[in-house]
């Protein structure tokens, strides 16, 4: 009992918890980049991933819809604005070749810069485009800060300069405070052995790993939420989207039957993309045709990756007072096995995402509400937390979602009528990033986009799962 409620008061702080008014509202947005809703249905139903079986079984649980293009960068630019990418001027990895977008690029307010002028602090873990950081009240990691190195990259080690321990520091973490934390963060390989993914990080070499980053995210949370004491907070996870991008295939019945018709198609169609992509190593079994030892090993890398996913939402979660924060748990697309340029050999992006709303506010659903348009998840939150709407906000307050306060008076714009001034370029180029994007196929050597990976083609969309019986 006492734990509970020094955890309540960790989020809502002391003065609330020594007040005998209401309490502020908080809200928690967990994204997790890649997740697909029927896979993840099926594995519930299976007695599987009981953290998000509970979120889908004590609240409530709706398809997002996302447009294309499906890049994640220009739908969690979106997600965290509520404007399109025609409008926040971000429309994918790279605003042109060679060159990732950063913050000035943004156009646009996102929620903890809006939250910041009226008053709230914010805890922004690892969102895209946040590098370099912003000012803002609370504290925030940009994207990046793992420090990572590409799944695919050359004999990866872990040799070279953390990030966090150069002048990149600055532009990654919003104190020397903060940086410091973060660092301390980051998993060891010895740490990873003895995680129960250590099958896969060895097979890939720890730093390149991408559950290496999210545990870093999950620790950053249970580190820097009690003191920064947030009233918005957003995590950014994205290991599933990078195991799905190399691993799907293996949980698709029809990609499984084709590599069992010509055991020789994968192993040719990565070997074509290495030599286009400057000199990416082979991942696990690839360079070999495809035995049934294989089949049976590469089975496990996505659901396996699902299950401690779920375990870090637990984490989460653990340290979340639901009785007084809404947690919104949102991906950006879904997952299919490919159809370009050789079917069914890679996963790529499909629509539509998934959301789920849990805590404060949130009933148990009877019936799933209507699907969520991108542009309302801002609405609705700036709601929860009595931040104004802006006229020009193309997106609506979904009352379905959750019980909302009255409105408060709107502002006319959330858009800047001047650019943020451009950071010098060695702040924004990320070697490991452009590389980890050649390794997952958005971009070629040049840094221009490849659209297959991002699944847009007809035909992408994909039936929600049941829902799992209570």
């Amino acid at each position: 009992m006492v734990r509970t409620a020094l955890l309540a008061c960790t989020l809502v702080g002391a003065a609330a918890c020594s007040s005998t008014g209401p309490t502020p509202a908080k809200v928690v947005v967990i994204a997790v980049d890649g997740l697909d809703r029927p896979y993840m249905a099926q594995r519930i139903e299976a007695g599987a991933l009981p953290t998000f079986a509970r979120l889908w079984r004590e609240g409530v649980a709706a398809d997002l819809r996302v447009s294309d293009p499906l890049l994640s960068p220009r739908i969690w630019t979106t997600l965290a604005s509520g404007y399109p990418s025609t409008t926040h001027g971000v429309h994918g990895w790279m605003k042109r070749p060679g060159v990732l977008y950063g913050t000035h690029d943004v156009a646009v307010d996102r929620i903890w810069d809006v939250a910041g002028r009226n008053g709230l602090r914010s805890l922004v873990l690892g969102w895209l485009v946040t590098a370099p950081v912003v000012d803002v009240p609370g504290v925030m990691l940009a994207d990046g800060f793992d420090g990572g190195v590409p799944m695919t990259a050359e004999v990866p080690t872990d040799g070279a300069p953390h990030p966090l321990d150069t002048d990149r520091a600055d532009t990654l973490a919003s104190s020397r405070s903060a940086a410091r934390t973060a660092r301390g963060c980051i998993p060891s390989t010895s740490e990873l052995s003895r995680h129960p993914l250590a099958h896969q990080v060895e097979a890939y070499g720890a730093p390149a790993h991408p559950l290496r980053h999210d545990l870093a995210v999950v620790c950053a949370w249970e580190a820097l939420a009690e003191d920064a004491q947030p009233d918005v907070a957003l995590l950014y996870l994205q290991g599933v989207d990078q195991i799905a991008h190399h691993f799907w295939p293996f949980v698709d019945p029809t990609a499984v039957a084709a590599m069992r018709t010509d055991p020789t198609l994968r192993p040719a169609l990565a070997a074509k993309d290495r030599n286009r992509q400057r000199g990416q190593r082979p991942y696990p079994w690839v360079d070999t045709p495809t035995t049934e030892a294989i089949l049976t090993a590469g089975a496990t890398w996505v659901p396996d990756y699902y299950d401690a996913l779920d375990a870090m939402l637990a984490r989460v979660l653990t340290r979340i007072d639901p009785a007084h924060t809404t947690v919104f748990v949102m991906s950006d697309h879904g997952f299919q096995s490919s159809r370009n340029p050789t079917p069914g050999l890679y996963g790529e992006h499909r629509s539509p995402a998934v959301l789920f709303a849990w805590g404060a506010g949130v009933p148990a659903a009877t019936t799933e509400p209507k699907p969520v348009e991108a542009v309302d998840v801002i609405p609705t939150l700036y709601t929860r937390l009595g931040l104004p709407l802006a006229h020009d906000m193309p997106g609506r307050v979904r009352g379905d979602l959750l019980a909302l306060p009255a409105a408060v008076p709107k502002v006319d714009t959330y858009t800047r009528a001047e650019a943020a001034p451009a950071p010098p370029n060695e702040a924004l180029f990320d070697p490991r990033r452009m590389q980890q994007l050649e390794a997952l196929g958005y971009i070629d050597d040049k840094g221009a986009p490849i659209d297959a990976a991002a699944g847009n083609s007809p035909r992408r969309n994909a039936p929600a799962g049941p829902p799992p019986a209570p």
